[in-house]
């Protein structure tokens, strides 16, 4: 299948002439998340060999997540996670991989809320210490309070109802109404909510509680201030 395989290359005036290409794979080829894993296994290997004081989870210790090419470095000290940065960039040193630096944001989580001024160096650069940073589509704040992503993805979830409203309105038939928002808004507004979704009780003062209370009132005519009971 990759004999002699021929590539053009897509501009904003046109495409390139073509080119044989003997290295790589298909973009969105299926071995691509497999050979991948291969590629990069090492590195967790590493991480276990050095001293990276990992979060231990009961009988599990993890010093990395990695999902496609995003991969976080977890560590409980300042010392752990410089060294787990080291490992790092000897990994990729080593296999010829970059890692890009102004995408790569330190996050200190910490219950109290106390800013911390350490400073993390990658291939002696210095790397950006951030309060909040989106992961996989998850907005996590250094306090360790989900709240924000919560209302950052039901934030998304109106817009998508919004563009049901502006596309077909809400006075066609209700059973069709509620296929759309099933299947257009939850799973925007509800994303994660494995995560973010725990220990929450109070459902009247939930931010998706209120998303739908009002596309029911919407659909059912009634007045944005009735009362959520009836719905």
């Amino acid at each position: 299948m990759y004999d002699d395989t021929t590539c053009r290359i897509k501009f904003q005036n046109g495409l390139s002439e073509e080119f044989v290409s003997n290295r790589g794979v298909k973009q969105g080829d299926v071995l691509s998340p497999l050979l991948f894993n291969l590629y990069i296994n090492n590195l967790v290997k590493s991480l276990q060999d050095a001293n990276t004081d990992p979060i231990v989870i009961g009988d599990t210790t993890i010093n990395s997540l990695l999902f496609a090419d995003d991969i976080v470095l977890l560590s409980n000290s300042e010392k752990g996670l410089q060294t787990a940065l080291n490992v790092l960039s000897d990994f990729c040193k080593c296999w010829k991989l970059e890692v890009n630096i102004n995408k790569s944001k330190v996050i200190i989580f910490n219950s109290n809320g106390k800013t911390h001024n350490n400073f993390f160096r990658y291939n002696n650069e210095f790397l950006e210490t951030v309060k909040s940073y989106c992961y996989l589509g998850m907005t996590l704040q250094h306090t360790g309070n989900l709240n924000l992503c919560s209302s950052l993805l039901v934030e998304k979830g109106r817009k998508a109802l919004f563009k049901i409203k502006k596309t077909i309105g809400l006075n066609n038939q209700c059973k069709l109404l509620e296929k759309l928002f099933d299947s257009l808004v939850v799973p925007i507004a509800l994303y994660g909510s494995e995560v973010w979704g725990i220990g929450k009780q109070h459902r009247d003062s939930d931010p998706f509680e209120h998303l739908q209370y009002k596309f029911i009132k919407e659909i059912l005519g009634t007045h944005c201030k009735a009362s959520n009971a009836a719905c």
